[in-house]
């Protein structure tokens, strides 16, 4: 057997072990899930009352996505606000969403999201060139495919047409909104873990 073949045998068998290791991530997230579904119907059982959503509460959520717009509006660059009178009136120019559907804003689009693997909103060190609007969460996962894994199941129920562009990014599509996610490992000092970027691009 020639160089070659044991080096895409050896590659491959690297893409395998990935893969499996992925999946056993994302298996035992919805074991942990079914688990805790399990666990708060029996307590519905004995108490008669309803027991907590397992996974993050949906008010969670809410403050979570609410503290991750605040951190991406706090980091935009103040753009200076021209005398009116000094600006001749001209018509308003076309929204970076245009295309018969405002609500494109990451808050309307990612509206139900669960955030998987304990992700939690995270100041971003850069914005994307093409984002119209970033979010950026950290989660202490090991491997930044277990967090694209994680989050392109949340975008798929929420119905989204998700399509991989490589190990660690992904595009989803739902009507004329574009979002992207990019799983990178922090390597801020100290910090560790793995990074999300979440962003829109404009139609």
């Amino acid at each position: 057997m020639n160089s070659s073949a044991i080096l895409v045998f050896t590659w491959a068998f690297v893409a395998l072990v990935v893969g499996l290791y992925v999946a056993f991530i994302v298996w035992r997230v919805r074991v942990d899930r079914r688990r805790k579904a399990a666990e708060a119907g029996e307590g519905l059982g004995a108490s008669g009352h309803e027991p907590p959503r397992s996974g993050i509460s949906p008010d969670r959520t809410g403050r979570v996505l609410a503290a991750a717009a605040r951190i991406a509006a706090t980091q935009a660059e103040p753009e200076p606000v021209p005398d009116p009178a000094a600006v001749p009136s001209e018509p308003d120019a076309p929204s970076v969403f245009a295309g018969g559907d405002p609500a494109h804003g990451l808050a309307d689009l990612l509206a139900g999201l669960v955030l998987p693997l304990d992700l939690v909103p995270s100041p971003q060190e850069t914005t994307r060139a093409d984002a119209a609007e970033q979010w950026t969460f950290h989660s202490q996962a090991p491997l930044p495919e277990a967090v694209l894994a994680a989050l392109s199941g949340e975008l798929v129920r929420l119905g989204f047409a998700v399509q991989p562009i490589d190990a660690w990014q992904v595009e989803a599509r739902r009507g004329t909104a574009v979002v992207r996610v990019a799983t990178h490992p922090d390597d801020r000092p100290g910090a560790g873990g793995i990074l999300a970027d979440v962003w829109v691009q404009p139609s």
